[in-house]
């Protein structure tokens, strides 16, 4: 991950759009989850890292899913096949491949 700032700016941004939409306070989000208000709007604005049993939570809480919160993953061919070197060449160009589909058909 490049930009963890950026990350978790985009997570706290979809938390808030998410919480709006669900007509609930950042009080009241934060207190089923068990955290502060101020706690809420740090995570909100990307300036406070989230424990993953606090994600969980938040998510649960908004009836979202870790998919709705988080950023979509871009894969790069470079980054998907770089571990692929002790493979021979045969397997390394059939699973070049698979992923050349794979990124093609999102």
């Amino acid at each position: 991950m490049q930009d963890r700032k950026a990350f978790y700016r985009h997570v706290g941004k979809q938390i808030f759009a998410k919480r709006k939409e669900r007509g609930l306070s950042q009080d009241s989000l934060a207190r089923a989850v068990g955290l502060t208000r101020p706690t809420m709007s740090n995570i909100e604005k990307g300036r406070q890292n989230i424990l993953l049993h606090t994600f969980f939570e938040i998510f649960e809480t908004l009836n979202s899913s870790a998919k709705e919160l988080l950023p979509e993953l871009t894969v790069t061919e470079g980054s998907a096949t770089r571990d692929l070197s002790s493979l021979p060449k045969e397997e390394r160009d059939f699973v070049k491949a698979g992923i050349k589909n794979t990124i093609r058909g999102r």
